[in-house]
């Protein structure tokens, strides 16, 4: 499994294709849920890639319209 900053920097690089390329999906970001932030539990490396991945099946989903 990647490391927990791997995950970061994909995420990082994702957002920031998302807000440079798509300034309209940037917008709708904050409401992608991430899980884990209001637990008590750390973040972990399967939260990082969920979200991950979510973010890149919003921006594949958005490309198609």
């Amino acid at each position: 499994m990647r490391q927990i900053q791997q995950f970061n920097d994909e995420t990082e690089a994702c957002i920031l294709e998302i807000e440079t390329n798509y300034p309209e999906l940037y917008h709708v970001l904050e409401e992608t849920p991430f899980r884990g932030i209001s637990s008590s539990e750390p973040i972990s490396a399967e939260d990082l890639e969920d979200y991950l991945n979510t973010l890149k099946e919003q921006l594949h989903t958005f490309q198609k319209k």
